[in-house]
């Protein structure tokens, strides 16, 4: 199917809307990967707060505050697996993301590109189709000025 002049422009324009929303989403996307890595950062930091607290001083151990201690060790531990892997998942959907993007890109500029070379091909048309009127023309008027001195 043949793709005039005012079609291709209306797919451009579309191509154009179209890639604005998924840029967009892409910057939702990245915005949403980085706070991901600010929770895991936090998470591992927490941890690292927790081990440079060290156990509790010389003397006696409060079995009460020792159970809280791991217990909280083991959360920050699937927390930050958790984040972890969220963090993963969001780069992977990023990746996709702005592969969905640099493919449309790609596309509208080659739509762009389609439409600047039919462009170019209607003005040369035009050129030669200019040219063949004035040759017609001068052709016309060397034979006219022919006749007339042949008359004289």
């Amino acid at each position: 199917m043949s793709l005039d002049q005012k079609r291709l422009s209306r797919l451009l324009k579309h191509r154009l809307l179209l890639e604005r929303i998924e840029g967009g989403t892409f910057a939702t996307i990245r915005q949403n990967t980085a706070r991901r890595e600010r929770v895991l950062q936090g998470n591992q930091r927490r941890r690292i707060d927790l081990y440079e607290l060290g156990g509790p001083p010389a003397g006696e151990v409060d079995p009460a505050e020792e159970g809280g201690r791991s217990a909280y060790s083991v959360r920050l531990r699937r927390d930050i697996q958790s984040a972890g892997a969220a963090l993963e998942a969001g780069r992977r959907e990023e990746a996709m993301q702005r592969q969905v993007l640099l493919n449309g890109r790609r596309d509208r500029m080659a739509i762009e590109a389609l439409i600047e070379r039919r462009r170019e091909a209607a003005r040369q048309a035009a050129r030669r189709k200019q040219l063949q009127r004035d040759d017609e023309w001068a052709a016309r008027n060397w034979i006219a000025t022919r006749t007339e001195e042949g008359l004289r």
